[in-house]
């Protein structure tokens, strides 16, 4: 598949927005880029598309919560 449904797209700004609320320290290019990265990694092999919004948000939620780890790692040391 190499486009998303516009109803598919709507959802992943919706949890976009959702990640740089909970993400704030963050700057807002890095959380956007991470996202859209997952989405159109998963887009790729997808037959449908429902389930991508959910999915990256998952996906990046998980790797900005590791860089928040690394980081208090490399404070802390």
């Amino acid at each position: 598949m190499d486009t998303m449904s516009p109803g598919t797209r709507s959802k992943l700004v919706n949890s976009t927005r959702m990640l740089l609320e909970e993400f704030g320290s963050f700057p807002e290019t890095e959380v956007v880029r991470e996202i859209e990265q997952v989405a159109q990694s998963l887009l790729k092999p997808a037959r449908f598309d429902d389930y991508i919004p959910i999915l990256a948000y998952r996906v990046a939620r998980n790797r900005l919560r590791e860089r928040i780890a690394e980081q208090a790692l490399e404070q802390a040391a």
